[in-house]
């Protein structure tokens, strides 16, 4: 089955891909995203979108978790195997595993139905932020303390000598983070510059911590580089 929507094709614009099998959401979605300048794809299953994915090459992908054939989440898993573009995952699907879920799996974000327009532009905005990067920015090495080398300009990782790939909500993180090293970040200040909003639920800053640490400390359990402020905040420890 095909959607009713169909696909914008407009010259200008980042383009987004939307897995989710309501033609409802996809008529919503399109009235809110086309007037912005976006370029929208639609696909209505999970494989449906796999196809779609490499077809149009979108810059982000809306998905939903109930899905015919491969739901959301194994959908989110083969795509981020593959690509770092963005994945919000949204759906009415809002209890707390599957929020955790979701970003453990590599999610940008999460974002629960009913939702405003504002908020979704808002949202799909800050995680744009990250993954487009202005082609002229030179090469510069940010950081090297001969474990962890940070490449911020050229999106490189490398933890004892070894590439470490990020998605880009943990490569934003690290990069906020680094750029405050020895100060520390509130969960608001965090939630408001990486996800571009500041709710009272701070699953999402646990969750791409945790993260983190798992792929760039030497012992996640004994942070040296992402510490923690307790009841405040997280900041970033330099050791050169």
């Amino acid at each position: 089955m095909r959607s009713s929507v169909g696909d914008s094709r407009q010259a200008t614009g980042n383009s987004i891909l939307v897995i989710d099998d309501s033609d409802l959401t996809q008529r919503l979605l399109g009235e809110i995203l086309r007037p912005k300048g976006f370029q929208v794809h639609a696909a209505l299953s999970g494989e449906e979108g796999l196809r779609r994915f490499f077809e149009t090459r979108p810059d982000l992908v809306l998905l939903d978790v109930v899905l015919p054939g491969l739901d959301g989440f194994e959908t989110c898993q083969r795509l981020l195997e593959l690509t770092d573009v963005p994945v919000l995952f949204l759906t009415s699907i809002g209890d707390e595993d599957s929020i955790v879920r979701g970003l453990e799996l590599g999610a940008v974000d999460y974002i629960v139905k009913p939702f405003t327009a504002k908020i979704l532009l808002a949202r799909i905005s800050v995680a744009l932020r990250y993954y487009v990067r202005t082609p002229d920015e030179p090469p510069a090495i940010a950081y090297d303390d001969g474990y962890l080398r940070i490449d911020v300009q050229e999106r490189r990782i490398a933890v004892d000598g070894k590439p470490v790939k990020l998605t880009s909500t943990e490569f934003a993180l690290l990069t906020y983070l680094f750029e405050n090293a020895g100060s520390v970040l509130t969960f608001a200040q965090i939630l408001d510059h990486v996800w571009g909003w500041d709710p009272a639920d701070r699953t999402n800053v646990y969750t791409y911590i945790r993260r983190l640490r798992h792929k760039l400390e030497p012992d996640a359990d004994s942070p040296r580089y992402i510490t923690v402020e307790h009841g405040t905040g997280y900041r970033f420890e330099k050791h050169i």
